[in-house]
């Protein structure tokens, strides 16, 4: 069985805009554009972006308006000028979280102890200062609370919003890249960590079978039934884990299980279990925060992967992240030696 598994990089490759910073772009055109400024003046933006947002439809325009007015988490990261990648976008979110609930804890424990007012340290204090601006003291519980279920329902907004960018803009981008090494493999089974539909549109054949592991944009969803993955990743550890859930809504394991996102990787993984497995990762930094499905891929049995890469330093980091994957012993014995079952190759 031959199964590709895909990220973010195999979009760029193609010239296609889906860095955060793509979106965010978008986001702020979109907001000039509504505002009656003349967004054509701006050459350092796409110019494919301004020509979309210049022609969108009304009803498509009244849906993002909807869902970029005032949406906390836009506001935040616009300002913020936080690097490109949806790794970045996925730090910065997991820091608000983690400040915020630290709020909450050292509240809710003044608040147990029969203080009237509980006040937080300078640096929590200031940490959330474009959601709810200078705030160290609480009389009460309730704006925690309030700004978590604001924070909760933008990030649905925001989502739905990207959903729409790539669905409406960037599944309609035509590229000349074609990589010659996916041309001459005979893919079967295509794994994706991308919401967009990239390897259909310009490699696949009718018999290629596809799991979005982190949902798939389509323009027919709302922002009830828009079933892309956004998030952040676990970061309590012991007891808490299991028991502390103030959060989940936030964290991609319960939006997988909510959204009912693609698994049907395991099915694969189970069918090849007496066969040889062809793994071939393109375009995937192998970070930790997909740690679980690319372990169970690379560790699977009869598994022999081929990582591409594009530059010198992208190879560096895949051997570093890796790792973190599956850790140090099982790489060198996988990827160095007689009897080699991860290889590296350059694209």
């Amino acid at each position: 069985m031959n199964v590709l598994v895909l990220g973010n990089g195999f979009d760029l490759l193609h010239h296609l805009p889906t860095t955060y910073k793509d979106f965010i772009d978008f986001t702020t055109l979109f907001e000039l554009s509504m505002q009656k400024i003349d967004i054509t003046q701006y050459k350092e933006y796409d110019v494919r972006m301004i020509d979309y947002i210049l022609k969108i439809s009304p009803s498509l325009s009244q849906e993002l308006q909807s869902l970029i007015k005032n949406n906390l988490w836009i506001i935040h990261l616009e300002k913020q000028g936080i690097g490109d990648g949806w790794k970045d976008f996925e730090k910065e979110m997991s820091d608000v979280i983690q400040k915020l609930d630290e709020i909450r804890l050292e509240c809710t424990k003044q608040f147990k102890e029969g203080n009237k007012i509980a006040h937080v340290n300078e640096y929590l204090g200031t940490a959330l200062l474009d959601f709810w601006g200078d705030r160290s003291s609480f009389a009460s519980m309730k704006p925690i609370n309030e700004l978590k279920e604001i924070l909760t329902y933008d990030l649905a907004r925001l989502t739905r919003c990207l959903e729409i960018y790539l669905a409406d803009f960037v599944n309609h981008l035509e590229t000349n890249i074609k990589v010659d090494e996916l041309q001459q493999l005979e893919i079967q089974k295509v794994l994706s960590f991308n919401y967009t539909n990239t390897y259909e549109r310009f490699y696949a054949s009718s018999s290629v079978e596809y799991d979005y592991i982190h949902g798939k944009a389509n323009l027919s969803h709302d922002l009830d039934t828009c079933d892309l993955v956004l998030g952040i990743d676990e970061y309590l550890t012991g007891e808490r884990k299991d028991k502390d859930n103030e959060y989940i809504e936030f964290k991609k394991f319960y939006q997988r299980i909510y959204k009912h996102t693609g698994c049907r990787y395991l099915t694969w993984l189970k069918q090849s279990q007496e066969e040889r497995l062809n793994i071939y990762i393109y375009g995937h930094s192998l970070d930790v925060t997909d740690k679980d499905i690319l372990r169970q891929l690379i560790l699977a049995p009869h598994a022999h992967t081929t990582i591409f890469y594009v530059h010198r330093s992208d190879f560096k980091n895949q051997i570093k992240n890796l790792v973190k994957v599956i850790g140090e012993d099982e790489l060198i014995e996988r990827a160095y030696g007689n009897h080699m079952t991860i290889h590296f190759k350059k694209v």
